[in-house]
């Protein structure tokens, strides 16, 4: 589900961010670390923290590859012992917005264009469908089901 794409974690204490299983560093847009697993992968952000409150240099640039270490070292950290919260990483306050999960919209379709075969013939005959005299209603169903807009089953498991 495309909404689920822009949630990533706001590292507070770190105390409930999975360093391997959830998203949370600020690279790419898939907010993964893609270093390979060298221990235990049930590590948590707030290990990767001195008790003085900074990160832990050695032990960061130890466990990951140079651009999650150079990418998490440029973390602000936050004085207080701050919950870590869920944010919508697409707008400046980190609230979901209908308009900024269009253009995630948008953005995935663009970058994901060159991989469907038959797109091109989709789109030429979207475009025929708003010509066609029916009610407009139906060329919006029609349109949301073509795209997998629809809140069905499949959609929604995604």
């Amino acid at each position: 589900m495309i909404r689920e794409k822009g949630l990533r974690w706001r590292i507070g204490c770190g105390c409930g961010v999975s360093i391997y299983n959830d998203k949370w560093i600020l690279q790419s847009n898939s907010f993964w670390v893609v270093s390979p697993i060298v221990r235990d992968d049930n590590i948590f952000v707030s290990q990767l923290k001195m008790e003085s409150g900074g990160w832990n240099v050695p032990l960061i640039r130890h466990l990951f590859l140079e651009v999650d270490a150079f990418t998490i070292l440029s973390i602000p950290m936050i004085t207080t012992q701050a919950v870590d919260t869920l944010c919508w990483h697409y707008t400046a306050d980190g609230n979901y917005s209908i308009k900024s999960w269009y253009k995630l919209g948008i953005e995935l379709k663009d970058s994901n264009r060159a991989s469907f075969s038959g797109l091109g013939h989709l789109e030429s005959w979207l475009r025929t469908l708003w010509h066609l005299k029916i009610p407009s209603k139906v060329k919006d169903f029609i349109w949301k089901a073509c795209r997998h807009w629809l809140p069905t089953r499949q959609c929604l498991a995604e």
